[in-house]
């Protein structure tokens, strides 16, 4: 059993891995090229930003700057995406630069060219066909300037424009169960979407406005609630018509503000973007650790997803937190003369399936590492000095904290197993494993190890 519960708006597997922009870090942003990389990496769902053209054409960029968009000529676009022209300025012609996180790797020119709504929706239901699953999308609604048209025509009264986006939405429901969350800093423009949304009977689950977001701040970190003292927003408006997801960054995340979410029929995705701490990962690897930690905590809160620019790393780090399992579950794969199995930090008893022989000789072999709260350790585990007041609450004191330990059957005598050992059986029975910790406290652990044994 995993650490996170099934996200009521989408389906699992779960934690949900949104790639942000299509994982701008590790491809050009909001390309073709990226949602590729993202959904053959394993993404859910990609996470994407809206604007309008001068012209009126929908275009799927963050905005609304065009700092890392370069003409066919190699000319740098100067002017924001509202004051250009789709047809004859940006069709085709718009090539997004390659991130300094992603030199190293090469991009065909067709796929790093700027994508209308249209095409980019033509290329989801490509994608699905090609991997034989849903590709879940998240949509953020950009607020607009003249001399593009808004999303709005009055304080809740949708623009055509906005119809013609709800329709568009409404001709690709229903492809391979595809989700898709609509979403929008702004009240006025969510207010108009709501409109249609029920008009037309879209039934699709929206996103909380930056207002309301302040609001359920106030119930979060500290850092929140002074933010939420000095400046004062109204409270969230309970909508029970739309499944409403709340998304936020890792330093304003707290267990209450989860829980409240919650109960207004809300889920909690949290940000791991190039904006915030998970930049980190941009530079190199010896920083998953402390990502790894990061990503253990927000699911011990409640939280339901991710948001990052980095799919194929989180994924790792998903799996490192026994949150995705790659190829068979826990149980043992056969070996010649014993098996190899993964041991979950979370789980009080691990059934191994393996059958230990009386006078039999076995080697043990742990690789990987798993989460003790925000202590990440091998299978060794660890000490800490203001820890050792409280070693009898282990349930092994003699052992270190999170050391693997293993027994014989359900009554038998724990024993360190550690990285590497070999032990001699005193008794028969199945093979059962555990992490070294306070009996009461495995809710805040997170992670496995590769366990190989052997008889020798």
């Amino acid at each position: 059993m995993t650490t996170s519960e099934v996200d009521f708006i989408f389906p699992p597997p779960a934690p949900l891995l949104l790639a942000h922009r299509g994982g701008a870090g590790e491809a050009p942003e909001s390309t073709e090229a990226a949602f590729r990389s993202a959904i053959h990496a394993g993404a859910d769902g990609l996470e994407i930003d809206l604007q309008m053209t001068s012209d009126r054409e929908i275009v799927v960029w963050h905005g609304p700057g065009l700092r890392n968009v370069r003409k066919k000529s190699g000319e740098k676009y100067r002017k924001r995406i509202w004051d250009h022209e789709w047809v004859g300025d940006l069709q085709d012609n718009a090539y997004v630069d390659i991130p300094r996180s992603a030199r190293n790797r090469t991009f065909p020119p067709n796929q790093r060219l700027l994508l209308s709504f249209e095409r980019f929706l033509t290329l989801v239901s490509e994608l699905e066909d090609e991997y034989v699953r849903a590709v879940h999308l998240n949509l953020e609604l950009k607020k607009t300037e003249p001399p593009a048209p808004s999303w709005i025509d009055g304080p809740t009264k949708p623009s055509a424009k906005l119809e013609d986006f709800a329709q568009l939405l409404a001709n690709n429901l229903g492809h391979r169960r595809r989700v898709m969350l609509v979403t929008s800093r702004y009240s006025s423009i969510l207010d108009a979407f709501h409109v249609l949304n029920r008009k037309i009977s879209l039934g699709l689950p929206t996103g909380v406005t930056q207002e309301e977001q302040h609001a359920y701040l106030a119930s979060g970190s500290i850092l929140a609630r002074i933010i939420r003292r000095l400046i004062p927003h109204p409270r969230p408006r309970p909508n029970t018509l739309e499944k409403r997801a709340f998304q936020t960054y890792w330093g304003f995340l707290a267990p209450k503000l989860v829980s409240v979410v919650g109960l207004d029929k809300g889920v909690v995705h949290c940000f791991l973007t190039r904006a915030w701490q998970f930049a980190v990962l941009a530079k190199d690897n010896e920083s998953e650790p402390r990502v790894r930690r990061i990503v253990c905590k927000s699911l011990n809160f409640g939280v339901k997803g991710f948001i990052t620019d980095y799919p194929t790393r989180l994924l790792r780090i998903l799996r490192q937190c026994g949150e995705r399992r790659p190829g068979p579950g826990p149980g043992a794969i056969s070996l010649k003369n014993g098996a190899e199995f993964r041991v979950y930090a979370r789980l009080l008893l691990n059934e191994t399936g393996f059958r230990i022989k009386e006078g039999k000789t076995y080697e043990f072999d742990a690789d990987a590492e798993w989460v003790d709260g925000p202590i990440l350790t091998d299978a060794n585990g660890f000490s800490r000095w203001y820890l050792a007041p409280w070693w009898f609450l282990r349930r092994v004191p003699s052992a270190k904290w999170f050391a693997l330990m293993g027994q014989i059957g359900e009554n038998g005598e724990p024993f360190v197993i550690g990285k590497n050992s070999s032990l001699t059986a005193e008794a028969s029975g199945e093979l059962l494993m555990f992490a070294n910790d306070v009996r009461f406290h495995y809710s805040n652990n997170c992670g496995f190890l590769e366990v190989t044994v052997r008889e020798k």
